[in-house]
């Protein structure tokens, strides 16, 4: 799970530069989680019946839908978010499948879906790089490259400390925000404090 989240903040949440933006929207086209959602039809017609049928049993997808939005802000109809209700090594017994065999048999079907969500159209993006929030995710990858034994981690934090400490940075002094080339406002204590856990990790 660290693996995965640490993979998709640098993959969609990493400016050119390489510092964290600040966040993805919940809605788009005018909807909340348009983008996220999945209904068990879509979810056999990329995948086939059968390992559409195991995967659907896997994330909780169900034709009734497992996510009920009474506000008027979703897309009508039955809606399910992918979530996980049992280890994948318990689920892969019950279905007679070895641990790894499973993962693979996972790890292929998350990117067949992963494909088809990139062709929808994305939820916002908010660009702003902010010291306090980098400093949280730099201490995180800094700890994951040690766990996890990933070089790309421990990069990744120190391209963000050094964009944070010179270009949202101000004659010794952080800023607030960096946004399009532009570093402005006063640092607050939070700012100082969570960079300096990322740069202690």
């Amino acid at each position: 799970t660290a693996r995965d989240i640490f993979d998709y903040v640098m993959a969609d949440l990493r400016s050119p530069e390489g510092a964290f933006l600040s966040s993805r929207d919940a809605d788009s086209e005018g909807l909340e989680g348009k983008y996220y959602i999945w209904t068990l039809p879509e979810i056999k017609e990329i995948l086939g019946d059968d390992d559409g049928a195991l995967f659907a049993k896997y994330y909780d997808v169900t034709e009734t839908g497992n996510w009920f939005e009474h506000r008027g802000h979703a897309p009508a109809g039955p809606k399910n978010i992918l979530h996980v209700t049992k280890p994948a090594a318990a689920f892969a017994k019950m279905h007679n499948l070895s641990v790894g065999e499973f993962s693979e048999k996972l790890s292929g079907w998350r990117e067949k879906l992963a494909a088809v969500r990139a062709k929808r159209v994305p939820p916002g993006l908010d660009d702003k790089v902010l010291p306090d929030w980098n400093g949280l995710m730099i201490a995180s990858l800094a700890k994951g490259a040690r766990v996890l034994g990933e070089a790309k981690y421990a990069a990744a934090a120190a391209k963000a400390a050094d964009f944070v400490l010179t270009k949202v940075s101000r004659d010794g002094r952080l800023l607030r925000t960096y946004r399009k080339g532009e570093a402005r406002l006063t640092a607050n204590l939070g700012d100082y404090a969570f960079m300096i856990e990322g740069l202690v990790n």
